[in-house]
């Protein structure tokens, strides 16, 4: 399987490729919008792997929860890519990566500001999603900020 993962849900976005056992992750150039660092990340990370566009098998956009434009980049950017090279695209939530990252977490939360988080809190095994003050987080909830350079190996994983 060969693929391609893009992330742009996080403050500094990622690109992470793969080709059986060789994988790759490129970090979005920084002093770069996300739109301008995505096409260099992206082509990058495919090189590196020793394959090109057209060998590609499948493309992953991690859509959320984040910040709302990241998402819209990221994703319109890997459903036209996908398009393009008639390849099927999938999708997988910020919860996700972090669940692959460290799995036996309570919950996983992303900071929205005022005091407020996205939580996704493990329930018989299901990860429910919920909009929660952070005083009402479960022990042991991991907060995204705190895996960030952990995240492109959950994309891989």
């Amino acid at each position: 399987m060969r693929g391609l993962v893009i992330d742009t849900t996080v403050k500094r976005g990622y690109v992470a490729a793969f080709d059986g056992e060789k994988e790759v992750v490129i970090w979005l150039d920084p002093t770069l919008s996300t739109q301008s660092a995505l096409i260099p990340a992206c082509t990058e990370a495919i090189s590196s792997v020793g394959i090109e566009n057209r060998d590609l098998d499948g493309i992953v956009a991690v859509v959320g929860p984040g910040s709302f434009t990241g998402i819209r980049i990221g994703v319109t950017f890997a459903n036209a890519m996908a398009f393009a090279l008639s390849i099927p695209r999938f999708a997988l939530s910020a919860f996700e990566l972090m669940r692959a990252v460290r799995p036996h977490a309570s919950a996983y939360w992303i900071d929205a500001g005022h005091d407020s988080c996205y939580a996704a809190i493990l329930e018989s095994g299901v990860l429910s999603e919920k909009n929660l003050d952070k005083e009402n987080l479960p022990d042991g909830a991991i907060d995204q900020s705190t895996i960030l350079s952990d995240l492109p190996k959950g994309a891989l994983l």
